[in-house]
């Protein structure tokens, strides 16, 4: 999909004609993106 991909590749989920209004979705993409970054550390051997 789309938009799973360009959440992956910047951390941000752009949906069209939604715009930068709310809040609570930057905070939402934020948070994505930190699970994100998570997600490649814990993949990754740490030693």
């Amino acid at each position: 999909m789309e938009v799973r991909r360009e959440i992956r590749s910047t951390g941000i989920m752009r949906e069209p004609g939604s715009g930068h209004g709310f809040g609570q979705e930057s905070r939402l993409a934020t948070a994505l993106a930190r699970v994100n970054a998570r997600l490649d550390d814990l993949s990754r051997p740490s030693w």
